[in-house]
């Protein structure tokens, strides 16, 4: 807040004061120097007086501050001579207003402060500034320190509770505290182990207060048990505390109590006579108990000396003790001992050692003294006795017995017996030899007054026998028996032909190794005393022999002919012009015996071979009759063709196959039980008979059928790409087109071809298939190992083979599931591939679909659908040719485009697809299409004849391979590069 004053001037002053100021604003460079003063005042400063204020004053503005930073709110502020006042705000601010122009005293008051004052300079229509700080009355404190039994207080810390002042003593216990803002104190004196001590004081203005505070220590109590060593009574035991005043005797249960104990470290001392002195070290805490316990020792005294053996032996761990006590040493290396602290008295000392007589000694043992003994311990002593034999119970007399490494040595009597008397205790080699015996040692144990009793009979010396038996050829083989002839000596070897016989007594012997089947090995031995005999033997297989005749039932001859025996091993040999044979040396056992000629059929007769008893067989070869012949399901034009089962011959000879009638010209392998061949290029398709036919007139022929699929030398890819492939009439792969994929090489032999979007199929005569073209991206190769095809199908990214057996594989590209052919799908005769779905024509006539059904392409076929001989499709719809000559079709192409069920007076033989259109091949050799026909591509010519096969070319065109291997084409124009070289001839396959 601040106070305004208003200063009072003479009235007859005033009227001058105003005539004065009148006539100066009169004048106009007066007034507008008034102006500009008025203008150049800062933010800081006052302004001139409005019109309203007195225009002869001014004010004084400024703050006060306190030198203890407490708050200066409050405090009042006047003008010396005058009754203007102000009062501070929070801040200490204030503002003294209508103050005379002039010098003049500013005077600042506040309780408990000293006041202060500040001279400021007043300007009418000014302010004047200023700043003052109070400073605290303050006054001094003075005191000493003492602590309980004039111990030095130096070092103390005395506060001022509440407060920040703090000091230590001086070395008198003095200190002093200065400057202290006046008001009422604690004083406080804390120091460890004492009581705590403070006094009130009041400090005045420049007064200096005195105090004396005495620290009393703080007390703690002792208290305990004393005992005396043996049990004896516990009272009048003096106990007390070293240095100090504090003593007292025990009462008669050995207690003790010291209260009112200064807290700290004390020596407690207890004594008695005829006891040892007690010290111990404890400590006493504040309000608490330190207890002591303690047993005082008898007076004691010590006995030493030095024991001794006899002979001179290391006299140390010889026990020392005394008798009924729990004094007990061992002696050192030297003899000596010593056992200190005993009691004082008479003892009996015994001095001990195994196999050692014990001594005894009766010792005085004095108070602080020491009692010697000197002696030396004799050794006990026993007798060994026994009996020795011979092994064999030859005269036991001579034999050599003694103690080893002593004197102690002697014969046994006739009957074998010795006696050692006199022996020192202990533990002996007790040792009997006899020339011809292994020496004979024992453990024996002699005890003092005792007799150890031996009885044992030497056993002759001995040697082993080691070493390997390996069967006929290095073989080794575990249980092959080995043994000493006329001993119980015998072993068997492990699986490494080893053995080891031990044990064995000295002499020769003859070693004897068998097993059955094998001739015995025997080999004489020399076994030496403490010695290995070695042995390396070899059994050889027994063997014996066969002999015989083979004759031929019609009489033919039977030189040359291969003879077999089969059993432990196989051996063969030739017969001679008499058809006599022989095979000595056979290994011994069970075998079969045959003989073989192409055409002719031999017993398998059974003997057994003997060691050294030939055994004899005669053979009668028999006319074979048909051959047994097994063929695959499935083959195809120029193919190869397996023939498996028995009885064709190791040889050809005369041998023929023919296929559908027509004779087979190309064999690849002729065995008895396999025959490879080509099927020759000129069978239709469909089912014929094969036909085995033997050499010899009077053999009849096997015959089995199979079914020829047709060879495919034609293939167009039906997408955006532009290209072809075709297998020449030397069965090479051609291709033209611009789009044609890279790779493929040179191929030979190859039987069919189909093509996809991007890559190209061919299949080889040998069943395997190849593939070349754009094969990235996920799709799938062709399976390892694939093998066994006969047809091959592709379109778009996949494609699927028909192996032999009827069963069906696809790969290339997952989606859709297109590759993932039906589970168990089997007997299929012709495959379909399409971009989207595949076809399956079994040999029933059905058929069976698989991949995405976008337009229902993958949909069940017609249940009625049957009696099937051909299938295609196309992106959008199958098609099927009924044994009829009718065309069946299906799915959203098919009516669509209008061939869901045609029937045509000259009937169908074929049908192939593209992307949406489908071409069917007639019995004449003419053609009829169905689909996109923007380019007349579903308008193949009336006068188009002569077809062997026909299909789509890309999207625009068809294309027909005519008989005589030319090609031909009609639709949209084309391209250029797509035509086939000039003069191109393909294979043409018959129908």
């Amino acid at each position: 807040m601040s106070a305004r004053a208003r200063i009072r001037f003479p009235r007859q002053r005033l009227t001058s004061l105003s005539l004065l100021f009148m006539r100066l604003a009169r004048s106009s460079w007066l007034y507008l120097l008034l102006v500009l003063t008025a203008a150049c005042n800062g933010p800081g400063e006052s302004p001139l007086p409005p019109p309203d204020a007195n225009p002869f004053v001014g004010r004084v503005s400024g703050q006060v501050a306190l030198d203890d930073a407490a708050s200066p709110e409050g405090i009042a502020v006047t003008v010396q001579g005058t009754e203007l006042t102000a009062t501070t705000d929070t801040e200490g601010r204030f503002t003294l207003e209508d103050v005379s122009p002039g010098a003049h005293t500013l005077i600042v008051q506040k309780p408990l402060y000293r006041e202060a004052s500040e001279a400021v300079e007043v300007k009418a229509r000014q302010t004047a500034s200023a700043t003052l700080t109070l400073q605290r009355e303050r006054g001094g404190l003075t005191g000493t320190v003492q602590l309980e039994g004039g111990v030095s207080a130096e070092g103390i810390t005395v506060a001022l509770t509440g407060t920040s002042h703090q000091t230590q003593t001086d070395a008198q216990g003095h200190f002093v505290f200065t400057e202290l803002p006046t008001g009422s104190y604690t004083v406080q004196v804390l120091k460890e182990t004492y009581e705590p001590a403070q006094e009130t004081v009041e400090v005045g203005v420049d007064a200096q207060a005195s105090v004396t505070l005495s620290l009393q220590r703080e007390r703690g109590t002792v208290a305990g048990t004393l005992q005396l060593e043996g049990g004896g009574s516990a009272g009048d035991i003096a106990v007390l505390l070293v240095g100090t005043d504090f003593s007292t005797v025990t009462n008669a249960e050995g207690h003790f109590t010291f209260t009112g104990v200064p807290t700290g470290t004390y020596t407690l001392r207890a004594q008695r006579a005829g006891y040892v002195q007690h010290e111990q070290q404890i400590e006493v805490k504040t309000a608490t108990e330190a207890s002591v316990t303690q047993t005082l020792s008898r007076e004691r005294g010590s006995v030493a000396g030095t024991f001794l053996l006899e002979g001179g032996a290391s006299a140390g761990d010889i026990a020392v003790l005394l008798v009924d006590t729990n004094f007990s040493t061992q002696t050192n290396a030297q003899g000596q001992f010593s056992l200190t602290g005993v009691p004082t008295g008479t003892y009996t000392l015994r001095a001990q050692l195994n196999a050692y007589v014990p001594y005894e000694q009766q010792v005085e043992i004095r108070a602080g003294a020491q009692t010697s003994v000197t002696q030396t311990l004799s050794r006990e002593r026993g007798s060994v006795a026994g009996t020795f034999l011979l092994e064999g119970g030859a005269s036991a007399g001579d034999i050599a017995v003694q103690l080893v490494g002593t004197d102690h040595s002697t014969l046994t009597d006739a009957e074998g017996r010795f006696t050692f008397t006199g022996v020192l205790t202990g533990t002996y080699t007790l040792r009997a030899s006899r020339e011809g015996y292994a020496q004979y040692e024992q453990q024996v144990e002699v005890r003092a007054n005792a007799q150890t009793s031996v009885t044992q009979t030497l056993t002759r010396e001995r040697g082993s026998v080691a070493g390997t038996v390996l069967l006929e050829g290095g073989v080794g083989v575990a249980n092959i028996e080995v043994a000493l002839v006329d001993t119980a000596f015998t072993t068997q070897t492990n699986d490494q032909g080893a053995f080891a016989l031990t044990g064995i007594p000295t002499g020769t012997y003859t070693l004897r190794a068998r097993r059955d089947t094998y001739l015995p090995y025997e080999q004489q031995v020399e076994v030496r005393a403490n010695a290995q005999t070695s042995v390396s033997g070899l059994l050889y297989r027994e063997r014996g022999g066969v002999t015989g005749r083979v004759v031929l039932e019609d009489g033919e001859s039977a030189a040359g002919l291969t003879v077999v025996a089969d059993g432990p091993e196989r051996m063969g040999t030739t017969t001679d012009a008499e058809g006599r044979f022989s095979m000595p040396e056979l290994l011994t056992g069970a075998y079969t015996v045959s003989a073989s000629k192409d055409n002719y059929v031999s017993p398998e007769v059974s003997v057994e071979v003997r060691l050294d008893e030939p055994a004899t067989v005669e053979l009668t070869l028999t006319r074979a009759g048909a051959p047994t012949l097994v063929v695959p399901k499935l083959a195809v034009q120029r193919g190869h063709l397996e023939l498996t089962g028995s009885g064709f011959g190791a040889q050809r000879g005369e041998s023929h196959v023919s296929v559908g009638g027509v004779e087979v010209s190309d064999y690849f392998f002729w065995s008895d039980t396999q025959v490879v061949v080509r099927v020759p290029a000129n069978v239709s398709p469909g089912v014929h008979d094969v036909i085995l036919k033997p050499g010899p007139a009077w053999r009849p022929a096997a015959t089995v059928s199979l079914r020829v699929v047709r060879q495919q030398t034609l293939a167009t890819s039906t997408s955006v790409y532009d290209w072809n492939l075709g297998i020449t009439p030397n069965d090479t792969v051609t291709g033209w087109g611009p789009d044609l994929p890279s790779g493929g090489g040179s191929m030979a032999d190859v039987v069919s071809v189909a093509a996809g979007e991007a890559f190209a199929v061919a299949l080889k005569a040998d069943g395997t298939v190849v593939e070349w073209g754009d094969l990235g991206g996920s799709r799938a190769p062709v399976p390892a190992g694939l093998s066994d095809v006969v047809a091959i199908s592709a379109a778009s990214n996949i494609a699927a083979a028909l192996r032999r057996d009827g069963t069906v594989v696809a790969w290339g590209g997952s989606e859709y599931d297109r590759t993932k052919v039906p589970a168990g799908l089997q007997d299929v005769v012709a495959l379909s591939v399409s971009t989207y779905f595949s076809l399956a024509l079994k040999a029933d006539g059905t058929v069976v679909t698989w991949g995405r059904d976008q337009s229902g392409q993958v949909s069940t076929p017609p249940q009625d659908l049957s009696g099937v001989t051909a299938i295609g499709g196309n992106t959008f719809g199958s098609a099927a040719i009924l044994s009829d000559g009718n065309l069946r079709g299906w799915d959203f192409g098919a009516s669509q485009d209008g061939y869901e069920d045609v029937t045509d007076p000259v009937g169908f033989i074929d049908v192939r697809g593209g992307h949406d259109l489908l071409v069917a091949l007639r019995k004449d050799g003419t053609l009829r299409a169905w689909g996109r026909n923007d380019y007349g591509q579903a308008s193949p010519p009336a006068t188009l004849t002569g077809v062997v096969d026909a299909m789509p070319m890309g999207t625009y065109n068809g294309v027909a391979l005519l008989q005589d291997g030319t090609l031909t084409w009609w639709g949209g124009d084309v391209n250029p590069n797509r035509l086939p070289p000039a003069g191109l001839i393909l294979r043409v396959a018959p129908r």
